[in-house]
């Protein structure tokens, strides 16, 4: 909190207690006082100046080696949230150096960048035991809705299909009959594969039909995918 603060406004605090910190100008009055509430659940904010008294205005020489990734990853969440921005680490880096005068290593960059990531979507392995949640709410919120996983020995996720039952339903009435796969690589830890199945609709526009999700290109998952194709059409 206190690192957070100090690259905000520009004054660095120095920690002098668990639940206290003051300015690192020795002539500095700013204090923060904070403490524990009687159940111990949240912290109080017992005491803060909201003015330091150094006169620096916010512009002395700040010890940022301190800050961590995970905080500054908090700084840029919000560029995050649009999944269609790639925010590199080098991204970061530029901004860092012209917001806040600091020289981030790549490293520190990536990393901050992974904390950022992890904090707006949570975590890519974890994110595989949502699977069968998922899918469950969606066969019962979208009738017809078919869904399908498969796992290996080790209980771990190996495949995965879906179909709604409105692009199942439109596919069998009104759209050409005619299909078209393919496959892309998901650009994350897990890594994995993306299936696709989609068709053309009257107004010559993209159709999606059915997803797929497989832990590598091969014949075994293109197979897999193209048996639970057939079953839902």
């Amino acid at each position: 909190m206190h690192c957070k603060r100090g690259l905000i406004t520009g004054f660095d605090d120095r920690i002098i207690h668990d639940s206290s910190a003051i300015c690192k100008k020795r002539d500095c009055q700013w204090v923060f006082k904070v403490g524990k509430s009687r159940n111990g659940t949240y912290w109080n904010v017992k005491s803060i100046d909201s003015e330091h008294t150094c006169g620096d205005n916010g512009n002395h020489n700040v010890d940022f080696h301190r800050v961590s990734s995970h905080v500054i990853g908090q700084l840029f969440t919000r560029k995050f949230v649009d999944p269609g921005r790639n925010i590199r680490p080098k991204d970061i880096m530029t901004d860092m150096k012209d917001k806040h005068g600091i020289n981030l290593t790549y490293n520190k960059a990536y990393r901050s960048k992974d904390h950022a990531l992890h904090s707006v979507f949570g975590d890519s392995w974890e994110s595989f035991k949502t699977f069968p949640v998922y899918f469950h709410m969606l066969e019962k919120s979208n009738p017809g809705t078919k869904s399908k996983i498969e796992t290996d020995r080790k209980n771990r996720f190996k495949y995965g299909f879906m179909a709604l039952g409105a692009c199942i339903k439109g596919f069998n009435t009104v759209i050409r009959l005619v299909i078209a796969i393919d496959s892309t690589h998901m650009k994350s830890k897990t890594s994995g594969i993306l299936l696709v199945a989609v068709c053309k609709d009257g107004n010559e526009m993209i159709y999606p039909l059915a997803f797929g999700f497989a832990n590598s290109v091969c014949s075994k998952s293109w197979t897999w995918f193209m048996k639970q194709l057939h079953d839902v059409i």
